[in-house]
Order: C-alpha cells, then structure tokens, then sequence
C-alpha cells in the first residue's frame, strides 16, 4: 500500500549521486504520492462538503462575495480539492493528475495553492490541507481555524500531530512514512481506512487541553506526552 513505485504519480527512486535539491525534489514527489492517496484512504461528510457549507450556514448567510466564491470547483459535487498552505514545494508532482478524474473517486482533483498563510483567507475551502513546514510558526492559529471542518489536515513538521494535526509526514529510514493522530480525525467526522492506520508508523489519540490547560500552559492545543494513548508504533520499514 502506498508504495510510491505502484500509485499513478511519483516514481522517484532513491539515488545516492542526487544533489540535495534532485533529492528534495523526489521527496515531494513521494509526498504528493501520499496527499493523492489519502484522499482515497479517507471518508468526508458528504453532505457538509457537497455544499460547501457549514451546518448554520442557512441561519447565517454567506456574503455575496463568499457566495461567488462558492460557485468554484474547489468544492463541487465532482471535484475534490488538496489545498497546500506555505511554501510550494510540490513542483509538477501533482502535473499528471490535476485537473484529473481520480478512477476510485469518480471525482475531478483541484489543487488549491494559498500561498502564506493570512488570517484573512479562507483556508477552509477544501477536502485535504497540506501545511508546509514553512508555516511552522503558524501551526496554531491555522489549526483553530480549521478546528471541527471536514478537513484532514497533513503537515511535514514535526510535533505537528501534538499540537493537534491529524497526519504528519515524517523520514523514517530514508522512506517518507506517515503518523497519526485519531482525536483531530474524530472530531472532525472523518473516517480513515483501516489500511492507513495499520500502516502508520505510529497512531496516537492525544486528548485536547481544555481552554483553562491552554492558557496555563505551552501553545499547544492538545496535552503532553504523559496523557497520551499510544494506539500502535510500527516499527517496520
């Protein structure tokens, strides 16, 4: 599963003679191997996302400006969309498939790219958020923003599930594997494939600190390492 030598896009192999910059390349490409896959090894609330709105949204109306915007493909019926927040460093990895009707879906990808991240975009208007490591400082107030959407979020930084992520990309043995965090995925309605799970490197469900913890503690919305429950650590390749 998920190999990057069997899925549709990405057939970067390892290569002792690469400069740093061939090999940041070629992992990109394996990581936008790994965006493309979980879109189809994760299960949103149709009827939210469809919509492209929230469960108020009809006791509050959306500005007509926002009501333009709605009329895009980001979130249409047929499409599904991973938005990328921060520096790009994706390249052409996803060139093959954008814009593409993903077979197992039956749905068009859309890649939306936010740029640096600005409080005053709506960063919520998409299925799959990947948050480069260039917005590290930011991870909080991105996280509260798309706190409680059917959105998973995926980010290559580490302590990113800690702090309330539910999907971070990590280097494990010169591979790019992957680590959970259910609570984030719960709380936000999603359903992940039992075969993404098992797979992970590591699955934890970290409790989310209270807002009396937050404000006595670190900047983190979930709580250290001592209430965290360990679901699995793999240990293979």
């Amino acid at each position: 599963m998920l190999s990057a030598g069997e899925l549709p896009i990405g057939r970067a192999q390892e290569n002792n003679t690469a400069t740093p910059e061939q090999r940041q390349a070629m992992e990109y490409e394996i990581k936008a191997v790994y965006l493309y896959n979980f879109l189809q090894f994760a299960a949103w609330p149709e009827a939210e996302k469809d919509t492209g709105t929230k469960p108020d949204a009809a006791q509050n109306p959306a500005p007509d400006s926002e009501k333009k915007e709605k009329d895009t493909d980001a979130l249409k019926k047929n499409t599904i969309c991973i938005g990328i927040l921060g520096q790009d460093l994706f390249g052409e990895s996803f060139n093959e498939v954008e814009e593409k009707v993903i077979p197992s879906l039956k749905k068009k990808l859309v890649i939306k790219r936010f740029g640096p991240y600005d409080s005053k975009v709506d960063i919520t208007r998409c299925h799959l958020l990947f948050i480069s490591s260039s917005e590290e400082k930011n991870l909080k107030p991105i996280l509260a923003q798309v706190k409680d959407a059917p959105i998973l979020t995926v980010a290559d930084t580490a302590g990113f599930i800690e702090t309330g992520g539910m999907i971070n990309l990590i280097m494990k043995k010169n591979k790019v594997r992957w680590e959970i965090n259910l609570t984030p995925v719960r709380r936000a309605g999603l359903r992940l494939d039992s075969q993404l799970i098992r797979n992970a490197v590591r699955v934890v469900e970290i409790p989310e600190l209270s807002d009396k913890e937050t404000s006595q503690g670190p900047a983190h919305h979930y709580s250290k390492d001592n209430r965290v429950t360990v679901v699995s650590v793999r240990g293979g390749p």
